[in-house]
């Protein structure tokens, strides 16, 4: 099966783009499972569009304290961003906490990825026990099946060669 992306705009922005999976073969589009949005600030409109999309593109893609200002007074949203931008750039201690933070939860993801990776292995390693318990009981069990088989196919052959001859 070929799977095939397809970039689909969902509205007439030129600065938004929305890609879905699509299996060309199946003609089916994964836009249920998974679809990529993309946000071009080089493609962002000159003049404000009103919109939230806009304003939080701007905040992001602001170079200058002016522009942080010019978007925070149209945003309420974006002005509280603003603030926090504002007190932990500005105090060396809340910006050291906030990397701490950050980087505190940035070691929590990959702890919860090592734990997760370590699951599924002990995981595994407990199935492949279990199977080889299961193999060795079965394995038992048509042992003796067989050797019942041939302690009774030893009696039919003795049984046999008595009835010839007689």
């Amino acid at each position: 099966m070929r799977k095939n992306f397809t970039q689909r705009r969902r509205d007439r922005r030129d600065c938004t783009t929305t890609i879905y999976f699509y299996d060309s073969d199946a003609r089916i589009e994964f836009s249920d499972i998974i679809e990529i949005h993309t946000l071009e600030f080089s493609k962002l409109p000159e003049g404000v569009d009103g919109t939230l999309l806009y304003d939080w593109a701007k905040f992001i893609d602001a170079e200058t304290e002016e522009e942080l200002n010019m978007v925070a007074e149209r945003n309420p949203e974006v002005q509280k961003a603003v603030v926090r931008l504002e007190v932990l750039s500005g105090d060396e201690r809340a910006r050291y906490i906030a990397e701490m933070e950050e980087k505190a939860w940035r070691d929590m993801q990959s702890h919860k990825k090592d734990a997760r990776r370590e699951g599924l292995a002990e995981g595994r390693a407990e199935a492949d026990k279990e199977w080889q318990s299961v193999v060795a009981e079965k394995d038992s069990i048509y042992k003796n099946e067989i050797a019942g088989k041939d302690a009774e196919i030893a009696r039919l052959r003795a049984e046999l060669e008595t009835a010839r001859n007689k």
